[in-house]
């Protein structure tokens, strides 16, 4: 996996992390956990999540699991390789503000699914890692799923606002982060 992929994948999930919860951090559950009630709050708490990779990565890697869906690349054993990068002292991108999060789609059909895994960073030229049958079920009344934007600033020196998408869908009863897209106005 490449370090650019990884990367989008991880600030995806945190532009997502503070849906519905507009300036208020951190946003986690009655039991310390990621909520993860509903499409927006798992977009929220993976943006949450992704502003811990880069300030503790070990960190991230345990509670991972909280927010990505089993089948999210994140999840993967060989990202444990990516994350080496994040283990450096200067690394840090804090979540400032959710400035906005909605459900853009309910219920996506696979060529909505196939559309926006094709546009995301993480797509080595238009492919994508998801098996057809998994795609399939997400796109079918089998199995809820969303696609859902968030806009959130990060900053420690410099304010960033940064436009992200996220693929959420349901596994074990929790809203889960499938796969992100972000857009940042970075030069």
């Amino acid at each position: 996996m490449e370090r650019r992929q990884f990367l989008a994948g991880a600030s995806v999930g945190l532009t997502v992390t503070a849906t519905g919860c507009t300036g208020t951090l951190p946003f986690f559950d009655d039991t310390g956990r990621y909520d993860t009630g509903s499409p927006e709050a798992a977009a929220e708490s993976w943006a949450l999540l992704t502003e811990l990779l880069w300030g503790n990565p070990d960190a991230w890697l345990e509670r991972r699991g909280e927010i990505f869906h089993s089948r999210a690349r994140q999840m993967d054993e060989d990202v444990e390789q990516e994350v080496g990068f994040f283990r450096r002292d200067d690394l840090t991108r804090p979540v400032e503000e959710i400035t906005s999060s909605n459900t853009v789609v309910q219920d996506p059909t696979p060529a909505q699914i196939k559309q926006f895994l094709r546009s995301a960073d993480s797509a080595a030229d238009g492919r994508y890692d998801l098996a057809e049958e998994f795609i399939e079920r997400v796109g079918s009344e089998e199995i809820d799923s969303a696609i859902v934007d968030v806009r959130f600033q990060t900053g420690e020196q410099t304010t960033k606002t940064i436009d992200g998408r996220c693929l959420v869908a349901i596994e074990n009863g929790e809203w889960q982060v499938i796969e992100t897209d972000e857009e940042s106005d970075l030069p």
